[in-house]
């Protein structure tokens, strides 16, 4: 099995997720999982993009991500009744995980993750913590105002934070180009929007497609997912796999994307957006920093998730029913990603200072961040910024 033959699969994977979530197709992606499970399972070497596709796209794993992703056989009547139906089946996708990961040598699936992150755990979780900290007053007092709730929470956001007409997203991504000299965004990106659709994702199909999708930006927050995905793109238009050794990983990719979707923000956003933003990061960073801590505590194999569900949320606001964790994509889809969302914004306020400090602006920054980050988004050591 060659770099080539891995990196095709790869991308096919993609582009057929990629059809199914946006285009409404409904491609078989147990196919593609046996497909790159078969191909790691043959390399002789065990680099961390093949260490991740053999637990991953295990067959059994892969099973019951889909069922799980799929809604696939589980009663729909209400919410309650389906993170009931759920409960289960999430928790068996830890442990099929666990064992998949402990197959490779690890202790458990969350040991391989910190393995690739490079990021102690408590580390992570003394970051989180400050992160809970640091935004919980302004926080509780953005809450209070806006009478939010977690139930109605993700279209609290869009509400209070609303444009009085929508943004083009070309126009967009033609700012961050002039702005920072990312040149390439022309020539490879493509985007698709759909006001019922997905709120963000970023797919690279080859070194000259690659995609975004997302809602009509009509406010603050999917300005703010915009962003993001625009920096997933960036880092994917400026990085093609050389070796097995050089995948960019799901740790990398979302701390590095979180962190330009900060730098990018505070240099193309209006003053008014930039205040709207604010807002959004302010609850977002509480919200996904105590996510991220109910999610380390689940892979310390706690028996008892609604228990520690209410004890990290409810320091927020109350939980009505916390049978709802089994809902959220970042408990089975894409386990142990959301804790560098709000440790790449922190690195990302962080690096704006030396940004200021050093004087960088237009270009100039852009090719800074081309060589400081971009460049070396495979190998860069994310604890350094924490």
């Amino acid at each position: 099995m060659n770099l080539q033959e891995f990196l095709n699969a790869y991308r096919a994977f993609g582009k057929a997720e990629w059809e199914n979530v946006v285009e409404g197709a409904n491609k078989d992606l147990n196919l593609f999982d046996e497909t790159l499970y078969a191909l790691a399972a043959e390399s002789e070497k065990r680099t961390p993009v093949i260490k991740r596709a053999l637990v991953e796209h295990h067959p059994e794993v892969a099973r019951y991500r889909r069922r799980i992703e799929d809604f696939e056989g589980y009663p729909k009547d209400d919410m309650l009744t389906l993170s009931r139906a759920m409960r289960t089946d999430v928790m068996k996708l830890m442990e099929l995980r666990n064992m998949a990961a402990q197959n490779l040598g690890y202790h458990d699936y969350k040991d391989l993750d910190c393995e690739q992150s490079r990021i102690h755990e408590e580390t992570i979780k003394d970051r989180l913590q400050e992160v809970v900290e640091t935004h919980a007053s302004k926080a509780e007092a953005l809450i209070e105002k806006h009478k939010m709730t977690w139930e109605s929470w993700f279209q609290d956001l869009r509400e209070l934070t609303a444009f009085e007409e929508a943004l083009n997203p070309q126009d967009i991504v033609e700012k961050v180009v002039e702005t920072f000299g990312f040149t390439k965004l022309r020539d490879v990106l493509s985007i698709h929007q759909d006001e019922q659709g997905i709120a963000g994702f970023a797919r690279k199909f080859s070194d000259r497609d690659i995609r975004i999708a997302g809602r009509i930006i009509d406010n603050a927050s999917d300005l703010k997912t915009f962003i993001h995905e625009l920096s997933h793109a960036i880092l994917y238009a400026y990085n093609t796999p050389k070796t097995l050794d050089d995948f960019l990983l799901p740790a990398n990719d979302e701390f590095l994307a979180n962190l330009l979707e900060t730098v990018i923000a505070k240099k193309v956003c209006t003053q008014t957006q930039k205040w709207m933003i604010q807002k959004v990061d302010t609850l977002e960073m509480i919200r996904m920093s105590l996510s991220g801590l109910f999610e380390l505590d689940l892979w310390n194999k706690v028996k008892t998730p609604e228990e520690r569900f209410v004890h990290h949320y409810e320091r927020l606001m109350p939980i009505k029913h916390p049978e709802y964790w089994s809902l959220d994509s970042f408990r089975s889809v894409d386990p142990l990603f959301i804790q560098y969302y709000p440790l790449g914004r922190l690195a990302g306020k962080n690096m704006l200072v030396i940004i200021d400090q050093e004087g960088l602006e237009g270009t100039e920054l852009g090719d800074w961040l081309y060589d400081h980050l971009i460049n070396r988004a495979t190998e860069i050591e994310l604890a350094s910024f924490l």
